[in-house]
């Protein structure tokens, strides 16, 4: 399933990449050179950040380009972008009562304060004070309106990534056309 899903993200970033002239600001002047970071590469990029800092992002997915020469290829592309992806990701995904359609969501949530905790313990820097922080993925089923399943990790291991591929790899759903690999 988690093949499937993936490669129909992929084959709908090529589609917006092959149209990728309608969605620039300039298209007589936007990527006219060829570029360390191509378009695709820009919104794979986009979709696999987790919320840290731009300098760890690239750092992480191990391109060479700094902080400022992504800020400016982000500012080269318009804003109907990302929805025309999601459009074309979404239309591929049949609806059948069969296939659940989820959403998940991360969230740090405080515990019980326990100083002897390396893993969840945060230390702010002014006060000296500490709290305990850890980090929750929830799935949500949005077809019945509850949550499936639940991930959670200590803060300094956060992954929302990882949390996610091990609710979807450890899910309940029935059987579906996406299990088996089926094309949508």
């Amino acid at each position: 399933m988690l093949t499937t899903i993936k490669n129909n993200l992929l084959d709908s970033i090529q589609t917006i990449s092959d149209q990728r002239h309608q969605f620039v600001t300039h298209p007589d002047k936007t990527l006219t050179r060829n570029r360390a970071l191509t378009f695709d590469t820009f919104l794979r990029t986009i979709l696999s950040m987790g919320g840290q800092s731009l300098a760890k992002e690239l750092l992480d997915t191990h391109l060479s380009v700094s902080n400022a020469a992504f800020v400016q290829r982000r500012y080269a592309i318009n804003s109907r972008t990302f929805y025309e992806l999601f459009r074309d990701f979404t239309v591929k995904i049949p609806q059948a009562d069969t296939i659940p359609v989820l959403a998940v969501d991360s969230s740090d949530v405080c515990i019980p304060r326990n100083p002897n905790d390396g893993s969840t313990i945060i230390r702010t820097h002014k006060s000296g004070r500490s709290y305990n922080v850890i980090h929750l993925n929830a799935l949500f089923d949005l077809h019945r309106g509850i949550y499936v399943d639940v991930c959670s990790q200590d803060k300094r291991q956060a992954n929302e990534q990882a949390g996610l591929i091990h609710m979807m790899q450890a899910s309940p759903f029935p059987d579906s056309p996406l299990d088996h690999g089926s094309r949508l």
